[in-house]
């Protein structure tokens, strides 16, 4: 979860650049990253499951704070 802080990340399969980007670029491609055999940050993955059960989070979501700052607005909205 530390590379969630970067400013610009690498990913490398065998010894070549694959991708790089901004954290927030990366993670978003997550079909990209499961055939690369990484997978998402913890708060990425458990907002990935709330929009899927219908929840309006915003994609991006990398951290913790992110991640309970978004469930608070949504809590105000209701």
């Amino acid at each position: 979860d530390e590379i969630v802080d970067c400013d610009k990340v690498f990913v490398l399969n065998d010894g070549k650049i694959d991708m790089q980007g901004r954290p927030y670029e990366i993670f978003k491609q997550e079909k990209r990253l499961k055939q690369l055999g990484l997978e998402l940050p913890l708060c990425s993955f458990i907002a990935q499951k709330l929009r899927e059960k219908g929840l309006d989070l915003p994609d991006g979501i990398l951290t913790k704070e992110g991640l309970l700052g978004e469930l608070c607005a949504l809590k105000l909205k209701i």
